[in-house]
């Protein structure tokens, strides 16, 4: 596919009062052939708050992809000057009546064409109701000298960010600029709304001259022109396609023509009509159950891949085998099946799992430190939760308790109550709770502590001791009890691992722990504490 040249900010006359019927369109035509250097282009005209007729219907019998558009002047705040917006029209066949009545809902619209800051204009409301029947596109000015959208809104004012999304969520498929440069406020304004990757930018000449194509009315002053080049059908279709997928637009010099990708796919018996034409990108068949669609994706990577005796629809009586594909690059695509990817997004399934997926390892390579820290975090996750289930039928407990308790007037007596006061010495559940250590704990602390030891005692950085405990961090502490009898005097043991408090081996009064702690690039520190 050719890189499409686009250009939808071309004006036929200075004062939009007086329409150049007399505009040279041949030499629009050579300058725009000029910058495309042979690939094809779209254009729309887009004069200021009207059509002109004469221009666009001798056009759309010289020019191959034209859109019809119009640029509007909006009014967002009435004390604040109005922002410049173009309207590009999906027009089946531009012809007289179209313009007709397009100009006239103009004419309600702007009775004054060339209006100023202060006339009254229309706001964006207004125009969406009137042009209702219409299927069309809306950019605004996000990157010219003036009349900017940003710029529609006072100083000071607060926005509200939900309605503001929603306008250009809704209404505004992108924005128009002469470069790509200077656009820090437009992009950091679309950032704050958070819509900067579904906003994008189509650059535009603002040309008044065709004979001076592609220079705007201020001439060599002007910021430089910066072409943009879409990578979709020259249509109105490719262009909304394109303006939400950023990655179809590139600016600057013209790319090279985009081949590596199936261009179409056609199957004609008496029980099947297939003629599909494929774009570069994403290509989405929509269709009713029952349609086709498993059928089409499944027999074209099939007759790609010279397996098609492998297709499920091999014995249906659509002859599948006879599906013609042109496939320029001879790659072939990757395909998952619609069963199999219901297998992935069944999380009882056990075989089928999305680290399996080959293509997923090669876009996004397995990193292991991120890994093991998503696996950390969920194993956190899952003992806060079990706190927090555990939390819960404590409280539920309680409530049941307090529910049960006699009315607080009856509680309140004014005689010797009778106690006994070594209740006072019991411990309660939450003191017990701060000393007990439970075997699922202490299961889980040994397993934590073999894996540091597997850690260090594999890194050739760390002097490790395998008859040490390993505590983390490098930090390799060793403990030893010297039994002071005649039997074991002097003789040295190290307690690998502890049991539970009823299961722990005590040492007398005498015994020492020492504690060696070897430092990287330093001297052993011992420090030894007497008890």
């Amino acid at each position: 596919m050719e890189p499409v040249y686009l250009d939808f900010h071309i004006h036929t006359s200075a004062n939009p009062e007086s329409p150049n019927e007399q505009y040279d369109l041949d030499a629009l035509i050579r300058g725009v052939e000029n910058i495309s250097n042979g690939s094809p282009f779209l254009i729309s005209i887009t004069d200021h708050n009207f059509v002109n007729k004469a221009v666009y219907l001798q056009a759309a019998s010289k020019i191959e992809n034209l859109l019809l558009g119009v640029e509007l002047h909006i009014r967002n705040y009435e004390e604040c000057k109005p922002y410049h917006c173009h309207i590009i029209f999906n027009i089946s066949a531009i012809d007289e009546n179209v313009i007709d009545d397009i100009n006239a809902k103009l004419d309600d619209l702007y009775p004054i064409k060339s209006v100023g800051s202060c006339d009254k204009i229309p706001n964006l409301e207004t125009i969406m109701n009137r042009f209702d029947g219409y299927e069309f596109l809306l950019l605004p000015h996000g990157g010219q000298n003036h009349s900017t959208f940003d710029k529609s809104i006072p100083e000071g004012v607060e926005f509200d960010r939900t309605l503001e999304r929603s306008i250009y969520y809704n209404h505004f498929d992108g924005f128009t600029a002469r470069g790509n440069k200077g656009l820090e406020k437009t992009h950091n304004y679309f950032e704050r709304l958070g819509i900067k990757d579904f906003v994008n930018l189509v650059t535009a000449t603002d040309n008044y001259t065709p004979e001076t194509y592609p220079d705007c009315k201020a001439g060599k002053e002007a910021t430089d022109f910066i072409p943009t080049w879409m990578l979709a059908s020259p249509t109105f279709n490719g262009l909304r396609l394109s303006l939400s997928e950023s990655s179809r637009l590139v600016y600057g010099d013209k790319p090279d023509s985009w081949t590596e990708f199936i261009e179409s796919a056609s199957l004609k018996n008496d029980n099947i009509e297939v003629d599909v034409t494929f774009t570069p990108g994403l290509n989405v068949v929509i269709g009713g159950s029952s349609s086709g669609k498993s059928l089409l994706v499944d027999s074209l990577y099939h007759t790609i891949s010279g397996e098609i005796e492998q297709s499920q629809y091999i014995k249906t009586p659509y002859n599948i085998s006879d599906l013609v594909v042109v496939n320029p690059a001879g790659q072939i695509p990757h395909y998952f099946n619609q069963n199999y990817i219901m297998k992935i997004c069944d999380q009882k399934d056990r075989n089928n799992k999305i680290d399996d997926i080959s293509i997923l390892k090669k876009v996004f390579p397995q990193d292991t430190v991120e890994r093991q820290k998503i696996t950390n975090a969920l194993q956190s996750l899952s003992s806060t939760l079990s706190r927090l289930v555990q939390s819960i039928e404590e409280i539920e407990l309680l409530q049941n308790s307090l529910s049960r308790i006699p009315n607080l007037a009856t509680l309140i007596v004014t005689e010797a109550i009778q106690d006994n006061p070594l209740r006072k010495l019991t411990p309660k559940d939450k003191d017990i709770q701060l000393v007990s250590y439970s075997e699922a704990d202490y299961d889980r602390h040994i397993e934590t502590l073999d894996e540091i030891e597997s850690f260090i005692s594999k890194n050739p950085l760390i002097k490790h001791n395998a008859n040490a405990e390993n505590l983390g961090s490098g930090t390799i502490v060793k403990r030893r009890f010297l039994v002071p009898d005649s039997r074991s005097a002097g003789r040295v043991f190290v307690a690998k691992r502890r049991k539970p408090a009823r299961h722990r081996e005590t040492a007398s009064s005498h015994a020492r722990a020492d504690v060696s702690i070897p430092l990287l690039g330093r001297n052993e520190v011992t420090r030894t504490n007497r008890g």
